[in-house]
This record gives C-alpha cells, structure tokens and sequence, in this order.
C-alpha cells in the first residue's frame, strides 16, 4: 500500500521510471493499491501507480475515510480468490459485440472491444458484466431455433497457475416483435447503475469547472434515476437479492455524496470523490458497493470466529495471510 500526496521531494523524480519499476514488481507477483490523501495530490502520478501496480486507486477525502477504505483495502487482500483475471467475449458469425460493460474508467477502451479486465476476483462477492450485441440471425434459421451469438472465456491466475473456463451464448431467432418478452428486470437494474456511473462523471465534470449548482441538480436526477430503479426491481421477482443490494449500495452512495455537495464541501474534493464513485460503479462489484466493501467489521465486537468478530478476528486473519505468504502455495499470486 502506498499514503502519498504524490508530490517527489527526493529520490527518484523520473515518473516514467517509476511506473517501469511498478510494473516490474507487478510482473513479480508484488501489485500496488495507492491512497491518494487530500485535495492536492498528484492524481495522474498516483493512479498511473496503481494502473501499473495492477491494483487500485482509492481516493481518501477525510480522515474519517481513512480507517474504512484501508479496512476494505485489507479485506479486499485476504480475501483474494485468484488475480489478474479477464473475461473476453466475441461475437459469432452473425454477431458482433457492441459494447460490454464492467470495466473501470481508464479500461473503457478495451471494453469496447469486447475484453474486460477484472484483475482480482474475491472470495464471497459477485462480480456482473453487461453484454451488449448487435445480431443478424443467419438466413437459413428457422423462427424459435437457436443459434450461438458469442463465445466467453475466463482467465485468471491462481496458486501460481493460468486457468481458463470457456462457453458459449446461444440466442433465440424470431420475427415477432410482439412476442418478444420484456427486458429482464436484473438487466434494466444493472443499465441504471451503469447510467448512474456516466451522470457520476458528468457530476465530476461539473465541479472541475465550478459549476456547483449544476452539479446539484444532476446528482438529484441520479437519485431519482436510482430510487426508480430499485423501486422497479423491488416489485418485480425475477431481480435476486444481490442485485437488489447493488442499486442500495449505488444509491446509498450516492446519498451521502449529495448531503456533501449541499452542505459546502470543497469542489475538488467532491471532483476526485465522483471520479472514484464512478470507478466503483463501472466494474460493478456487489462487495464494492457497500460503506466498506468486504470489511464491515464491527471492531468492539467479541471474537466468536465469524467472519464479523471484532480487531482480534481482523488479527487472526492477518496471521493466517502471512503464513499463507510464506508458504507460497496459497496464494493466488504465487509464482509456485
């Protein structure tokens, strides 16, 4: 983990050379999460850090941000189920992949091609991915056949090696509209917190030219956007519940950034708050949308050996990490 404004004092001043060596150790088994502190922190710098570190950026408005983000940050680490996974769709011969969404800001590129990098993936948490295809069923299918639309595969590392899980998507031919069934409820609540990610951005935008008052209306019309939604998926049974969590935990986000835009907070600060909820958002991690992610731990709590007991069960996992660290056979970044 690297606490830094970003600002180079002494040492090595060569941000090219930096990342270089970042990437180095990336490419060691050895990744970066940064922690960008204040308004003034060299954001370009710090978040090219974690690009090149293969981990992630986190933006700490407050102190009060600071005991929760580093909690999930540590619980994000010992809960790592395998690393460096990416999921990779292409179309069939009749298909072709529009869009898949997914993917944080800065991989918006290779996305729209059809490739999302997920990086590490968790122990109890879901991550989603929005399909987006453009189809023209082949002429020789008949109305009701099916036909495979595209192929998936899944890679990640684990225990020092690559695996690999592959399928198929497979789509129904038909010439009646109007027998078409209506858009799955999970996927109109997944588009609005997709949508809610770009209003984000906008937010963002907005506030980098000191246009609070804009701002402000925008971020109301996210709200309304999210309350719709969950409204929605709340009534309709084909939304389970981790799906349901994730517009309240988008929602709830967004909540709590309002009541700061209201009550004054420095427009930079709320700028780089924006930019990181936009981030959370887009690579729609269930785990990610909660206040701490995977580390709600409630820290006076006795240690009964749940998952939720107090510093002493925090401890106790941190023990059982490094020993899974000096083993080398148990972690997923384990060059073996």
């Amino acid at each position: 983990f690297l606490f830094s404004d970003g600002c180079i004092t002494s040492g090595l001043s060569d941000q090219a050379e930096i990342l270089r060596r970042v990437t180095g150790w990336a490419a060691e088994g050895i990744t970066t999460t940064t922690f960008g502190i204040g308004a003034g922190f060299d954001e370009p710098l710090m978040r090219g850090i974690a690009e090149a570190g293969q981990g992630r950026h986190v933006f700490l408005a407050t102190a009060a941000d600071i005991p929760r983000l580093v909690s999930k940050a540590v619980h994000d680490l010992l809960n790592v189920f395998a690393s460096e996974a990416s999921l990779d769709i292409r179309g069939g011969a009749n298909t072709t992949v529009a869009r898949i969404y997914g993917a944080s800001a800065d991989d918006e590129g290779a996305a729209a091609e059809g490739l999302l990098r997920l990086g590490d993936l968790h122990h109890a948490n879901e991550r989603m991915a929005l399909l987006e295809l453009e189809a023209a069923p082949p002429g020789e299918v008949h109305e009701g056949a099916s036909f495979e639309a595209a192929r998936w595969t899944l890679e990640f590392q684990r225990k020092g090696a690559r695996t690999q899980f592959s399928g198929s998507l497979a789509l129904t031919a038909t010439q009646q509209r109007a027998g078409l069934p209506s858009e799955a409820a999970s996927v109109r609540a997944m588009f609005a917190i997709r949508h809610a990610s770009d209003m984000e951005l906008q937010v963002a935008e907005h506030l980098s030219r000191r246009e609070r008052l804009r701002a402000q209306e925008l971020k109301n019309e996210q709200i309304a956007l999210l309350r719709g939604a969950l409204e929605a998926a709340r009534s309709d049974g084909g939304v389970d519940g981790k799906e349901l969590a994730a517009l309240e935990g988008v929602l709830a986000r967004a909540e709590k950034v309002a009541e700061r835009l209201v009550a004054g907070e420095d427009s930079e600060l709320m700028r780089r708050q924006c930019v990181q909820e936009t981030e959370v958002a887009r690579a729609m991690s269930v785990a990610g949308f909660s206040s701490g992610a995977d580390s709600d731990v409630d820290l006076d709590a006795p240690d009964d050996g749940s998952t939720s007991g107090g510093w002493r069960q925090v401890q106790r996992r941190m023990r059982d990490f490094d020993q899974m660290s000096g083993s080398g056979s148990c972690s997923p970044r384990s060059v073996g």
